[in-house]
């Protein structure tokens, strides 16, 4: 069972820990979010946005839907 743990960094101070299980027999989304931890991911808030999903893009401002 392949886990991984990814250290939650803002600044220099470490402020949680995210585990992901990357075995897709397991889990058909971990490879995914695992890849995607690893690559110094931009976190932003969309509360207001309840169908963005995978696939949206981020311009550095807005968020938007596949065209």
């Amino acid at each position: 069972m392949p886990i991984k743990k990814f250290a939650l960094v803002a600044g220099t101070d470490v402020f949680g820990f995210f585990i992901v299980d990357d075995d897709a027999s397991n889990n058909a989304s971990g490879p995914r979010l695992a890849a995607g931890l690893a690559s110094n991911p931009v976190v932003i808030e969309v509360d207001n946005l309840s169908d963005v999903s995978v696939g949206w893009t981020f311009d550095g401002t807005t968020v938007k839907a596949p065209v």
